[in-house]
């Protein structure tokens, strides 16, 4: 009986192509007996290489399945910045969120090898200079906290107000001398949008967050 059961291993092992643990399973026979009936008898080259591969994408699509799914759950619920601002109830505090975005472009300023020369934090309008190394120019730079549609967080697209102070009461559309550059920072997805002149001059009052680059810091130069 283990003969023939032997012979059909080593057929299916021949023939067949099949690992280990295919082929215990097809005959009901434990992993280490098929290894031991097989031991002279291993995959060819061609076929080992070929498994590799296939168990390689295997895993990528399992990597890739899961980040996807980690960045729609992101969407729907929000970076844990936003979540912690709306466990704590600070999703109407316009002052401490606008504080946290121009910390969150600091963060990625410094990290991208930028260096801040005046501190963002010193009047309301949001405007600092930067440059990137020593002998690099001088850039002028706003921060914008991305709004949301009312409709609520995270529905709907995003968008940056491209409106200023004018005097004590007015207001009036940030003009190009008052920039060089507009970072964008969005407290839902944890992320920020890059705009440079060209892309705020057809916008009047405000500017999708589609329309600049998500954290397009290489184009600060």
């Amino acid at each position: 009986m283990y003969s023939k059961i032997k012979n059909e291993a080593i057929k299916f092992r021949v023939e067949g192509k099949k690992s280990l643990k295919e082929i215990s399973k097809i005959l009901r026979i434990s992993k280490s007996t098929a290894s031991l009936w097989l031991r002279n008898y291993k995959l060819p080259s061609n076929e080992l290489h070929r498994r590799i591969c296939l168990a390689a994408k295997k895993a990528s699509k399992t990597k890739n399945k899961i980040k996807r799914e980690r960045i729609e759950k992101e969407k729907a619920e929000g970076s844990k910045f936003f979540t912690a601002f709306k466990k704590n109830g600070l999703l109407k505090k316009r002052e401490w969120i606008g504080k946290l975005s121009e910390a969150a472009v600091i963060f990625r300023l410094i990290l991208n090898g930028f260096e801040i020369y005046s501190s963002i934090f010193d009047c309301d309008k949001i405007d600092f200079i930067i440059r990137k190394g020593r002998e690099g120019k001088l850039i002028r730079l706003q921060a914008k906290t991305v709004r949301r549609v009312k409709r609520g967080w995270g529905k709907g697209e995003g968008f940056i107000p491209l409106i200023c102070q004018k005097g004590h009461y007015g207001r009036r559309k940030i003009g190009e001398k008052d920039f060089d550059f507009i970072v964008g920072y969005d407290l839902f997805s944890d992320s920020c949008y890059v705009f440079n002149k060209n892309q705020i001059r057809k916008n009047k009052t405000t500017i999708g967050i589609k329309r600049g680059i998500k954290e397009g810091w290489h184009i600060i130069k």
